[in-house]
This record gives C-alpha cells, sequence and structure tokens, in this order.
C-alpha cells in the first residue's frame, strides 16, 4: 500500500471520527451526541467571533485579555453553557421521559402517539430554556466591540442597561414565528390528493407566495430601520449606525438637519436659531456659500418666488423649486445633477459592498465545496456580483428617490405643498425608505427570505420603548425568558418534526445539532435527487450548495 492511501485512509478515519462525534455505539440523535454538537457549535460562535478583535486590534489586547474572554464564555452564565442548556438539556430530559413513557407503555401495552411525542419535546425544551435564559440574563457585557452573545451586535452605553440576551431572545422569536407561517403557506398551496404535475405547480406556487412576502417583510422592517437610523438612531446599535453610514456615505449634519426638520426647530424662510449653524458649516466645508445652510434664506415654496431667491444667493439647479440647494444633499459627490449624484453614490457602494460579499460568499464555499471555485467562478463571482448590486442599489435607491420626491414629484403634483413637509419624515425620505428595500428583487428568491430574516429583529428591536426596556422591571424579566423558552420549543419542534418549515440558519444550525453531519449528507443526496428528478423538493434540493452565499454578520441595511 502506497503512503498516499495510508495518509488517504487516515484521513478518512479522523473525519469519520468527527462525524460521530467520537460516539460511534451510540445513533446521531442521542442526547449524548447532541450534547456533544451542541457544545462544539456553541463554542465556535461565542469564542471564535470574540478572538478576531483581540488578533485584529491591538488595543483591544491591551482592554481586555484572552483569559478573561474564555472565562466569561466558558462561565455558567455564557453562551455555551446556555446553548448547552437548551438542546443538551433538553434532549436529555426527553430522552429520560421517553424511556419512563416506553416502559409504561410496554407494560400496559399501549402504541406510541405523535402528537405526544411532540409534546414531550416541547415541553423538556421549554422548561431547560427558562433555566438557560435565567443563566444567560446574568451574562456580564463586553467590551468595546467584542459581541456580547453570538448572532447579536455588540453592546453600547446606551443600551448597557437592557438585558444581554434581549436581541437574542428577539432572533429565536422572529425564527420561531417564520416556521409556523412557512407551515401555514405550505399547507395552503398544498392540496392531500393531487397528481405529481399538480404538487410541482403548488410548490411553485409556494415558492413565488413565499419570495413575495420575504420582499414584504423586509420592505417593513428595512424601511422601520433605515427611518430610524435618521430620525431616532439612538434605537440602533451605535455599531449598525456607524456602518449603514459608512456604506451611505451621509454626512451627520445632513440627518441633524433632517431630525431638526422634524421637531420643528430648522423652518424654510423663518430665523431658526437652534438649527441655523448645521449647515451653514457644511456648505462652507463643500466649498459653497454658507447661506446656502441657511433655513431663513432658504424658499419655502416652489414658483417664482422661489427663483428670486436662487437667483440672489447663486443656485441654479433647482428652479422654480424650493427647499435645500441640491448640492448640499449631494454633499462630497460635488454636482448639480441627481442623476449623477445616484450612479456614483451606487458605484461606490457596489465596490464597498462587493469586498463585504466577497469573504461573506467564499469563506463558505471553500468549507462546503471548493472545487466551485475552479469548476465554475464564472458563476460565483456572478452571485457575489449580485448582492453587491442588491445593496448598492439600496443604497442609490434611497438618495434617486428622495431626490425625485423633492424635486420633481413634490412640486409638480403639489405646487402649494410647502417644502418643509416634502423633507419632512413623511415625504420624500419616508418614500425612499420603502423605495429602496424594492431592491431586494435583485437577489435570488432563496436568499430574499435570509436577508429579510436577518434584518426583521432589529427592526422589532425599535418597536419596543426603551424605557420600558432598560427599567429592568419584573414584566420585561417574565416576557423575555416566556418569549424566549417558547421560541427555543418552538424550533427543535419544528426541527425534529417538521424540518421543512424550517430555513437558512435556523435548518442548517438545528439540522447538525439534532443529526448531525448526517443531515448535510441527506439534504446534499436530496439535491442531486431533485435535480434529477425536478420534483417539488427542489424548493429546497440545492440549499446545501448555496451556504456558500448565505449573508451573516452586519453587513446588511
Amino acid at each position: 500500500m502506497s503512503s498516499n492511501d495510508t495518509k488517504k485512509r487516515k484521513n478518512n478515519y479522523i473525519w469519520d471520527l468527527i462525524s460521530i462525534e467520537g460516539l460511534p455505539h451510540l445513533p446521531p440523535e442521542h442526547p449524548a451526541r447532541v450534547t456533544v454538537r451542541a457544545g462544539s457549535l456553541a463554542v465556535a460562535l461565542a469564542v471564535v467571533p470574540s478572538l478576531v478583535p483581540l488578533i485584529t486590534s491591538k488595543h483591544a489586547r491591551k482592554r481586555f485579555k484572552p483569559s478573561e474572554l474564555l472565562k466569561r464564555e466558558f462561565g455558567v452564565h455564557g453562551f455555551p453553557f446556555a446553548l448547552l442548556l437548551v438542546f443538551g438539556g433538553g434532549a436529555w430530559v426527553e430522552w429520560v421521559w421517553n424511556k419512563t413513557e416506553a416502559k409504561r407503555k410496554e407494560e400496559a401495552g399501549g402504541t406510541e402517539n405523535v402528537k405526544k411525542s411532540k409534546r414531550r419535546t416541547a415541553i423538556s425544551t421549554f422548561l431547560v430554556s427558562l433555566w438557560a435564559i435565567y443563566r444567560l440574563r446574568k451574562h456580564r457585557n463586553p467590551i468595546e466591540s467584542i459581541a456580547d452573545i453570538p448572532l447579536t451586535l455588540p453592546v453600547d452605553s446606551l443600551s448597557s442597561r437592557t438585558s444581554p440576551s434581549l436581541d437574542l431572545t428577539i432572533i429565536f422569536c422572529v425564527r420561531a414565528l417564520d416556521a409556523v407561517f412557512q407551515r401555514a403557506i405550505r399547507e395552503g398551496c398544498s392540496s392531500k390528493s393531487c397528481s405529481s404535475d399538480q404538487e410541482r405547480i403548488n410548490a411553485k406556487k409556494h415558492a413565488k407566495l413565499r419570495e413575495h412576502l420575504d420582499v414584504l417583510l423586509f420592505t417593513l422592517a428595512s424601511s422601520r430601520i433605515m427611518w430610524c437610523f435618521l430620525y431616532q438612531s439612538f434605537r440602533l446599535p451605535r455599531s449598525y449606525v456607524k456602518w449603514i453610514s459608512a456604506l451611505a456615505e451621509i454626512d451627520n449634519r445632513l440627518i441633524l438637519a433632517l431630525q431638526a426638520v422634524r421637531a420643528g426647530t430648522w423652518k424654510y424662510g423663518e430665523e431658526s436659531p437652534a438649527a441655523r449653524h448645521i449647515l451653514t458649516n457644511y456648505a462652507a466645508e463643500l466649498g459653497y456659500p454658507a447661506a446656502w445652510g441657511d433655513p431663513a434664506k432658504l424658499p419655502p415654496l416652489s414658483g417664482p418666488a422661489a427663483d428670486k431667491i436662487w437667483q440672489e444667493l447663486g443656485v441654479w439647479s433647482r428652479p422654480g423649486r424650493g427647499g435645500l440647494p441640491c448640492e448640499l444633499v449631494h454633499g462630497d459627490v460635488m454636482t448639480s445633477s441627481c442623476t449623477v449624484n445616484a450612479v456614483t453614490r451606487w458605484i461606490r457602494a457596489f465596490m464597498k459592498a462587493f469586498l463585504i460579499y466577497l469573504p461573506v460568499h467564499t469563506i463558505p464555499t471553500l468549507l462546503v465545496n471548493p472545487m466551485r471555485l475552479l469548476n465554475d467562478p464564472f458563476s460565483f463571482l456572478t452571485a457575489i456580483s449580485r448582492s453587491a448590486a442588491f445593496l448598492a442599489t439600496f443604497v442609490g435607491t434611497i438618495f434617486s428617490t428622495i431626490c425625485l420626491s423633492r424635486t420633481v414629484l413634490g412640486p409638480k403634483l403639489f405646487p402649494n405643498l410647502p417644502h418643509q413637509t416634502i423633507d419632512g419624515p413623511l415625504g420624500g425620505v419616508a418614500l425612499g425608505c420603502i423605495t429602496c428595500c424594492l431592491s431586494l428583487y435583485i437577489e435570488r428568491g432563496k436568499r430574499r427570505g435570509e436577508i429579510a430574516l436577518y434584518v426583521l429583529p432589529r427592526a422589532v428591536r425599535t418597536l419596543f420603548k426603551e424605557s420600558w426596556l432598560r427599567s429592568g422591571s419584573l414584566s420585561v424579566e417574565l416576557v423575555e425568558k416566556i418569549a424566549f423558552a417558547t421560541s427555543c420549543a418552538t424550533l427543535v419542534t419544528f426541527a425534529k418534526y417538521d424540518p421543512e418549515s424550517l430555513r437558512g440558519l435556523s435548518r442548517w444550525g438545528l439540522g447538525f445539532v439534532l443529526e448531525g453531519w448526517d443531515s448535510f449528507r441527506r439534504r446534499r443526496e436530496e439535491g442531486k435527487t431533485i435535480d434529477r428528478t425536478g420534483s417539488k423538493g427542489s424548493l429546497h434540493g440545492s440549499e446545501f450548495s448555496d451556504l456558500g452565499s448565505y449573508v451573516q454578520g452586519s453587513e446588511l441595511p
């Protein structure tokens, strides 16, 4: 036997040992193996992202030692321990319960009931999850940019008084509700007695309905996030606000001016001492007269009166229209053309988004299907470009819609409407926050759902009253504990008895924890079978190869 064959057999042996968690005598669903997989996944999600700032930032290494990180994460109040309780502990409780129930039925001569099995799964997970969330709520807050709990954004000083597990609870709630809705949609589009052709028609109907609902959810969530970003940024994590500002390249003084318009301290054609300075210095820095940023000198209405004011100020880009000069809205693009501004911002955002999505697509593909990079590099680059185009169009559309509403639609359709209203929170800005979300149609249908599920928890978080969340009252604690435990019970029950209702991160993560690597192999084989037969399962057949293009992290609007 050659040395290459020996090495290959050794590698295969190591891989087989890993894939069975070192417990070959136990089935994949045994609680011991579930506990090992849950622990390994929890450590990967908690420790690895927390180590990145320590590796990349010298300042973080001075402030935060690796020993402190390990002590925090591996303690009884850490995320890995909580995940072990939810999945491993729940599996053990259910296993003992099932053994007791099986013995009782054997003595009584009864048969197993699926509904009772589901009930045992849900109750076991619910009870253990209550203990897990109790521990997790005592999790110490992180330092600087180190994430508090995986899948959530770093905690800033403004939200440090809220529960450290609040964002994770909202994420689990959204995922659990999505599973319920997916099942309802699938049952509504299916028929118990129909031919194979009708099944394919129903599957396509289900896919189309789900994709449009995903875009609707994304629109509701992202429009709320963008509105909060412009008017109530305190409702969003500071890192999220900083990232959106960097991608969109919006000067903070423009945002302050929008907030002043909403508060009524900025009024066109009137003296506004509290807000006068916001854009005067901004205009001077761009090389324009400071008077262009003075609300008292700007025309409040469209029409001939506005042209006289513009002639005095030397503004030629807004004939017959009032409001703020286009040059200041366009910022460092340094143009009076709204079209040039939108195209320029699209190109800038595309270049940034391409660099963001490159590792997001590449790293999972290298882990799952590395030969794809060599066999079909064109489709790989196309997928990255498509994702970058989605994000760039999101940015370009919000600017173009705002410009269109304040330059064309508003003055033409409502000539007597003051620009105080057009530039207000319910005018062009609100329209831009909504229309930019339609850019999600650029993405493939399956990815639309994951992107919608990513931004939805952030939007839900902004709907709660901050004073209530920070009060630390008993009502906040009870609501979070019940929501967390109910969501975990729902997700685990769906993962065991109806995995088709789960998708994306929920499907892959829970499939790995509860079934192990066998779930990946089975879905890959299902994908190959579906590609040959074209049956209704094609909705999920290519999920394994699409894992490389699944979006994670905070790089979404």
